[in-house]
């Protein structure tokens, strides 16, 4: 009796163990046995729990068919887009539920159609015929937003990221300087005649000379040599994807750099210019001195696209004439101290163009201040007995209009207080031997930093000089003096 009790102690055991070990694996409420997906379980945007393999591949294609009504995947540059059809991208529900780990998210395995994919691109921004785009890039950003079937919202897929990004010989761009090399600048091409930007680096002259003062015992190197090696680069870097970090101009356009293309850089302010690879490939910045004349190649990867700047519309802004009286000099002369100069405003663009010259994006870099220079014209001062006979000059001319004018019946009362009103003003204005205010004449040379103009004012001279700015430009006629 014993015997059978044990038997059936052990039997219960052994099927009560069963049942804790399945039950986890068996529909809740089913007898079937069939295996469902624990909890936390999703495949691609689909959660599975609790359903069998063949539920979750229905509900995993519903999905799949919802999303492909729903998102738009593109690809984007500056304005452009690219729409990549769903019919490009293959899914595989079937496969997706077969290997999905549970309680864990899995991606849905799919085919990215790439010949299409990269014909479409091509097709689309104008790419040339050559292995710009880098294939596996484009598949590991497709699979990436899509696998998990994800909506495309307004997130475009930046087609920078799908370029190629090994380095290279392509020339990109190229600019050649309008002066002869020194000795200092000499020194600074040899330590740094190429200089590699790997993504994310910065390009800087200012640290540049400064390496070369660590190296070179005897280097030296004035601000407007660095300038003009800033220039010289500048108008290369304009013509490439490479970002403009620091820049900074002058008051004045100097002979060595043409509009809109100079860079100024003041070591003792720390003026410096800066550019950055805030692309994804590498870059290399080459100088050289060639027979006295600086040369500077920028090259890299091959590009999609070329670059060019461009200045859309010049403003040219007129000068003033400044005018100026002193006793030293001779009487009815007139000597020019300062020559006017216009102002300009210079905006700056850069345009994009794919391998067929068809613009892709237009963007604004930067505006270009520089300053009129106002003419400064000194005169001699008036003796007295000139400005009795102005004086005398005017009062006839004023009586031969009161005449006419009582001939044609006008009041000459009226025209007695208007005298008697000019030779109050008059007397109010006279007193001393010099006129009125000065003002701002000419410009300090100095540093603009992205076109704010950075410029001084001559104001009263010491040997005596002073002066007033017309209203009108072209006013060039001589102000009065009349005596207390």
């Amino acid at each position: 009796m014993a015997l059978k009790m044990l038997a059936v102690m052990l039997l219960s055991f052994v099927i009560i163990a069963g049942a804790t070990q399945a039950g986890p694996a068996l529909l809740p409420g089913t007898t079937s046995g069939e295996e469902v997906f624990t909890e936390g379980t999703m495949i691609g945007r689909t959660n599975v729990a609790g359903l069998t393999t063949e539920e979750a591949e229905a509900a995993v294609t519903e999905d799949i068919l919802n999303w492909k009504q729903q998102s738009d995947l593109t690809v984007g540059y500056g304005d452009e887009q690219s729409v990549l059809s769903p019919e490009l991208i293959e899914f595989f529900p079937s496969e997706a539920v077969q290997t999905a780990e549970s309680g864990v998210a899995n991606p849905v395995p799919l085919n990215v159609k790439m010949g299409d994919v990269m014909t479409l691109l091509s097709r689309d921004f104008g790419l040339p015929e050559s292995d710009v785009l880098d294939p596996a890039k484009v598949q590991r950003e497709i699979e990436s937003r899509i696998a998990y079937l994800q909506t495309a919202e307004d997130d475009p897929i930046e087609l920078e990221s799908l370029l190629s990004s090994g380095t290279g010989e392509t020339l990109i761009a190229e600019a050649a300087g309008t002066f002869t090399v020194t000795a200092g600048q000499q020194n600074f091409l040899f330590t740094h005649e190429s200089v590699t930007l790997a993504p994310g680096q910065y390009y800087s002259v200012l640290n540049l000379s400064n390496q070369v003062i660590e190296s070179v015992e005897d280097y030296e190197i004035t601000d407007e040599e660095l300038s003009k090696i800033a220039t010289v680069v500048h108008t290369a870097v304009l013509d490439t994807p490479l970002t403009i970090a620091e820049r900074h101009i002058s008051t004045r356009l100097p002979e060595y750099a043409t509009e809109g293309k100079e860079a100024r850089v003041t070591s003792s302010s720390g003026n410096d210019y800066k550019v950055m690879n805030a692309t994804q490939s590498e870059f290399t910045i080459s100088a050289e001195s060639i027979q006295g004349t600086l040369y500077v190649r920028i090259t890299g990867p091959e590009q999609p696209f070329t670059y060019q700047a461009e200045i859309s519309e010049t403003d040219v802004l007129p000068f003033r004439t400044v005018r100026q009286y002193s006793p030293f000099v001779a009487d009815g002369a007139v000597e020019v101290t300062e020559n006017g100069v216009e102002g300009q405003l210079i905006p700056v663009e850069r345009v994009t163009f794919d391998a067929d010259s068809y613009e892709l994006e237009r963007e604004f870099l930067y505006e270009d201040f520089y300053p009129p220079v106002h003419r400064v014209e000194v005169s001699s001062l008036e003796t007295p007995e000139q400005l009795a006979e102005d004086d005398q000059s005017e009062g006839d001319s004023n009586s031969d209009a009161n005449g006419d004018q009582s001939s044609n019946g006008t009041d000459s009362n009226n025209n007695g207080e208007n005298n008697a009103g000019n030779s109050s003003d008059e007397d109010n204005s006279g007193g001393s031997g010099l006129t009125g205010n000065s003002d701002s004449g000419g410009n300090a040379e100095g540093d603009n930093s992205e076109g704010n103009s950075s410029s001084g004012t001559s104001g009263s001279d010491n040997d005596g000089q002073s002066g007033r700015k017309e209203n009108d430009p072209s006013d060039t006629e001589k102000g009065e003096q009349n005596p207390k």
